[in-house]
């Protein structure tokens, strides 16, 4: 990794942490550079205006996940059970975690952060999704009439109305909560889309 992109990774993550800790809106450009020891023209330079540094956070933090994804969903010699209760739980763990709470807090708020939400997040996850789910149908594993409704279905599934209340209440469940729901839902989901 390149000096400067070393910099600007740690830079990424006192943002995030500061975020996370006073909340997006209290977060400014100024206290991210003070806090990071840099000058507020490099982080200006970088990154052009907080929603932008949003933005790079958002991508960067999404990257990791979605490559996780990719190559669960590529991998058609794992049991779909296996596959979509790693997806669930990996959905929960992200959706219900603390940067992902304050990014979501702040999008309510700014049409610019959540289309950066929505397009790092879920417009990526849910084709992807959708076309694991169409192989398998294809397959002859399930049945389903678009994959996209599929995904929507599972999603549904796995995450009820989990988001919305954490986002009102902050409570956080553990692991051990998370894969029981997951594997609940994913029994669900494939009762509803037997062959």
């Amino acid at each position: 990794m390149k000096k400067r992109d070393k910099r600007r990774d740690e830079i990424l993550d006192i943002a995030k942490a500061m975020m996370v800790r006073l909340g997006v809106e209290q977060t400014t450009m100024l206290r991210i550079a003070q806090e990071a020891g840099a000058s507020k023209e490099t982080l200006y330079n970088w990154f052009g205006t907080k929603t932008g540094l949003i933005e790079a956070l958002c991508l960067r933090e999404a990257e990791i996940i979605n490559d996780q994804l990719r190559e669960a969903l590529g991998d058609d010699s794992q049991r779909i059970e296996t596959v979509l209760e790693n997806l669930g739980v990996g959905l929960l763990h992200t959706l219900l975690g603390e940067w992902s709470l304050a990014v979501n807090r702040a999008a309510m708020q700014s049409p610019e952060i959540a289309e950066t939400v929505l397009k790092s997040g879920r417009f990526i996850v849910g084709p992807m999704v959708a076309e694991y789910l169409e192989r398998q149908a294809a397959s002859g594993l399930i049945r389903i009439e678009s994959g996209d409704d599929a995904f929507r279905t599972l999603f549904g599934l796995i995450m009820r109305d989990s988001q919305i209340r954490a986002l009102f209440w902050n409570r956080a469940e553990d692991s051990a909560t998370y894969q029981q729901r997951a594997h609940n839902a994913v029994a669900q989901f494939l009762t509803l889309v037997a062959t």
